[in-house]
C-alpha cells in the first residue's frame, strides 16, 4: 500500500475514542499524517470542500439526526472522499445503512487499533470497503448451485446424477 501521509478529516463530539485513536495512529505511522478536527455539523460539507481530505472519519453521534440521509449528501457533494462511519457498537444497524448511503466502511468503538485503522483507511480510499479474507468455496458445490438456479433446473442427489456421455 502507499505509505504516503493521509489527509483525514474527523468529525466528533468530544465523547468518543476517535480523536484518541487517530491520535495513535498518526504518530505510530511516523508519516505525519494531516488530521482536521470538525465538531459542528453545520461545518462539515464547508471543511470537506476546504480542505479536501482523502479520508472523512465521521463519529455518528455527529451525523444526527439522519446518519444515512448525511452521509448520502455527503457522498454526493464530494464523491472522492472516502466517507468512513465511526459507530457505537449499538449503531451496528444504522451504520450499515449508512454504507448503503455511500459510505465505504465503518468502525465500532472499541474494536480499533492503529494497525487496523491503517488498513481500513488506505482499503476505503483505495476504493475498497475492507473484508476479511474469506475461507475458500468448494468449486463444485458454486457450480452445482448456479446450476440450480437455471430455469428448469432439476435437483439431484448426489448419486442420481445422470452419467455424462
Amino acid at each position: 500500500m502507499n505509505d504516503s501521509p493521509l489527509k483525514i478529516l474527523l468529525t466528533e463530539d468530544g465523547s468518543s475514542e476517535a480523536g484518541v485513536s487517530l491520535r495513535t495512529f498518526s504518530t505510530t505511522t511516523g508519516r505525519g499524517e494531516q488530521v482536521y478536527l470538525v465538531s459542528k455539523p453545520t461545518s462539515l460539507l464547508e471543511a470537506l470542500q476546504k480542505h479536501r481530505p482523502d479520508v472523512a472519519l465521521l463519529q455518528m453521534s455527529v451525523l444526527q439526526p439522519d446518519p444515512a440521509a448525511t452521509v448520502s449528501h455527503l457522498h454526493e457533494c464530494a464523491p472522492e472522499v472516502a466517507l468512513i462511519i465511526w459507530a457505537e457498537p449499538a449503531d451496528k444497524e444504522i451504520a450499515a445503512q449508512c454504507i448503503q448511503a455511500g459510505a465505504k466502511d465503518h468502525l465500532l468503538e472499541g474494536f480499533v487499533d492503529a494497525r487496523t485503522l491503517d488498513r481500513i483507511l488506505r482499503t476505503a480510499i483505495a476504493g475498497k470497503a475492507y473484508a476479511p479474507p474469506k475461507t475458500r468455496k468448494n468449486p463444485a458445490r458454486m457450480l452445482r448451485t448456479n446450476l440450480l438456479l437455471l430455469p428448469g433446473a432439476t435437483r439431484w442427489s448426489g448419486r442420481d446424477w445422470p452419467a455424462v456421455r
